[in-house]
């Protein structure tokens, strides 16, 4: 098992990344938080900041009329892949906001993976695990649009 593992982590450390430092992005989500039992919107912007890693900052919104909350996030992304798929484990931080509740900071853990459709167009999905008061596991999936 333990041969298995190291093999696994030679060949994630043996990818090269999809993007390029000074690469931005911008991109919309639609996501589904699991505590909150709602789907969400979101804008996401990146920035490459090295070759390997991306700094990433969104803000998703959970609408409903009588319960609605936002949360906004700061990530670093560590990029593993090449040409055709991106894999990448994320860190960061986290503010949630629940109407007739209250403001509460938490991190972020999770990991993500994109899919170029065109040179300008990319798929991503993520999910992540937001620690805080507001404990939630959030899904989704959007497009990037590169410039």
């Amino acid at each position: 098992m333990k041969k298995f593992a190291l093999v696994i982590v030679a060949a994630l450390i043996s990818m090269t990344a999809f993007a390029q430092q000074g690469d931005k992005a911008v991109g919309a989500r639609l996501v589904y938080g699991s505590e909150l039992e709602k789907l969400g919107l979101g804008i996401v912007g990146q920035y490459g900041i090295t070759n390997e890693v991306r700094g990433d900052a969104s803000l998703f919104y959970y609408p409903d009329s009588d319960f609605s909350a936002f949360e906004i996030n700061a990530n670093a992304h560590y990029l593993l892949g090449n040409d055709s798929v991106t894999f990448y484990p994320f860190a960061g931080l986290n503010i949630t906001s629940i109407k007739h509740a209250s403001t509460k900071p938490g991190l972020n853990v999770g990991c993500g993976i994109e899919f170029p459709l065109t040179d300008k167009l990319v798929f991503a999905a993520e999910a992540k695990y937001v620690i805080s008061k507001y404990d939630q596991f959030v899904i989704g999936g959007g497009i990037n649009f590169r410039f």
